[in-house]
């Protein structure tokens, strides 16, 4: 930032030296200095200003504050979660490389956004009300759940995508089949979950833990049925081995929302 002072030394200089224009550089010089002189005090004002908002302490937040647009970002979160687990599964049977692609594009940005409402969560938390602590507690675990739905997709994404750019075998007729219940079974089960998050049907906790159940128990005869086939011989390998980890990570994206959907229920309870 320049100081009036300086100018006021530079105009001295150059009044020395007029002689011609004597008058008119005189006057030039008064008006700069009275120019410079109110910009450097403006902008001072303006930071001082500014300064003083900064220090502004903000006010209390309450814990209800949270519900509404917490309640919006999980909703949205587990539906792109579920568009991208059927992106990932459909990709995998048909072979589709573009889609798979685009799929580990999306679940990147998934993860980025997650961590962007964990911050603000945190920014947030940290303004509660004294005593609200602990009610704050269930829905930064519900919060915590909702991030680790993207680390089952992550962890199929990217090697099915690997496997069908490198033109591996693809999967079996039956185990297309097979894949692709359990993506209209998990799929279904998502787009209930939303409903219940929507309507705030939390007394629908134990109807969905038992449809848990029902598609763990799914997951794991399909698995075993899997076992059975490579024991003899039928499909590739390396297909296999992925179909494989579909199902584990499929019964993880599971787990992960129950869990979620308990600390969410507890969270409005207490609240």
């Amino acid at each position: 930032m320049y100081y009036p002072s300086l100018f006021i030394r530079t105009i001295e200089t150059i009044l020395l030296k007029a002689d011609v224009y004597g008058f008119v550089v005189i006057l030039l010089a008064l008006i700069l200095v009275a120019f410079v002189s109110y910009k450097y005090i403006r902008n001072n004002n303006s930071s001082s200003s500014d300064a003083t908002k900064e220090k502004k302490p903000a006010p209390a937040f309450d814990v209800k504050d949270m519900m509404e647009p917490g309640s919006e970002r999980i909703r949205r979160h587990i539906l792109e979660t579920s568009k991208i687990y059927i992106m990932i599964i459909q990709g995998f049977a048909d072979g589709n490389e573009k889609q798979l692609k685009a799929t580990c594009k999306k679940v990147s940005y998934l993860e980025k956004s997650m961590r962007r409402i964990k911050e603000d969560l945190f920014n947030s938390f940290t303004l509660l009300s004294a005593g609200k602590y602990d009610t704050a507690h269930y829905f930064i675990q519900a919060m915590d759940y909702l991030g680790e739905l993207t680390s089952p997709l992550k962890q199929i994404a990217q090697p099915v995508y690997s496997h069908i750019l490198k033109q591996h075998k693809g999967l079996t007729e039956s185990q297309k089949e097979d894949i692709l219940l359990l993506m209209e079974e998990v799929t279904g089960f998502f787009n209930y979950l939303v409903h219940i998050e929507k309507e705030q049907k939390f007394d629908a906790v134990p109807e969905m833990i038992e449809r848990q159940k029902y598609i763990v128990e799914m997951i794991e005869a399909l698995r075993m049925k899997q076992i059975e086939r490579l024991i003899q011989g039928q499909g590739k390998t390396r297909s296999s081995i992925l179909l494989l980890e579909c199902y584990a990570e499929s019964k993880n994206l599971i787990l992960f929302t129950i869990n979620l959907l308990k600390a969410h229920r507890d969270f409005h309870k207490l609240s």
